[in-house]
């Protein structure tokens, strides 16, 4: 079973977050230091959108992967006649923010208009407490594929994450179809190449302070 932290704590003087565990949950580790991101799809069509969470480990590099989400709508709405409560983007959002100090998100560039469409919004809504920052990179792209360093990811076991999850399914039937390249409607293998992509073109570095 994956150990989830129960508090976290933001380090802003390394841009980190200290999560918090119960030793007991974590082989005897109640705290450390991490580099905290997230992937975002957005919905598109029929296909919905999806949301991953992750802390890499300082030193050793290890990506735990802490949280998942799909969503349909940038706000939280009431459907149908028994007005079923659905939660957006932004409730997860700040969730996201309560519970792992999670404040930035990587996505592709592509599809500008796309991404102009849900930042507009996103930002509208005056009840964020914190607004992401969402960050959009060309990895992913024809010009730049970022499949392969995933699968070196998943080869070297450098990710953790839930084993009922919708990404541990959809990273199965990855590596029975040869783990090549990534199926577009597969939003969690998306969000994960996302992220992975984010954190490379991105990687945290440990500050450098003059004397």
């Amino acid at each position: 079973m994956l150990a989830k932290p129960y508090k976290s704590k933001l380090m802003p003087e390394h841009d980190t977050v200290m999560l918090y565990f119960k030793p007991e949950d974590n082989n005897g580790l109640n705290q450390a230091e991490y580099y905290v991101r997230g992937g975002i799809v957005w919905p598109r069509g029929m296909i919905g959108g999806y949301g991953i969470v992750a802390a890499q480990t300082l030193t050793t590099k290890i990506i735990t992967i802490y949280a998942q989400f799909e969503f349909s709508t940038i706000e939280t709405r009431f459907v149908g006649d028994t007005q079923t409560r659905v939660k957006g983007a932004n409730e997860y959002f700040e969730e996201m923010w309560e519970k792992y100090g999670c404040d930035t998100y990587f996505t592709s560039a592509r599809d500008k208009e796309l991404h102009r469409r849900f930042d507009t919004k996103m930002f509208r809504d005056s009840f964020l407490k914190v607004q992401p920052h969402i960050i959009k990179t060309r990895y992913g792209d024809k010009e730049e594929n970022i499949d392969p360093i995933i699968v070196e990811y998943i080869r070297s076991r450098k990710i953790k994450y839930d084993g009922t999850s919708l990404l541990h399914k959809q990273l199965l039937d990855f590596k029975k179809m040869g783990g090549l390249v990534i199926d577009e409607n597969k939003i969690a293998l998306v969000a994960l190449r996302h992220l992975i992509a984010g954190i490379e073109k991105f990687p945290f570095e440990f500050p450098t302070y003059e004397e």
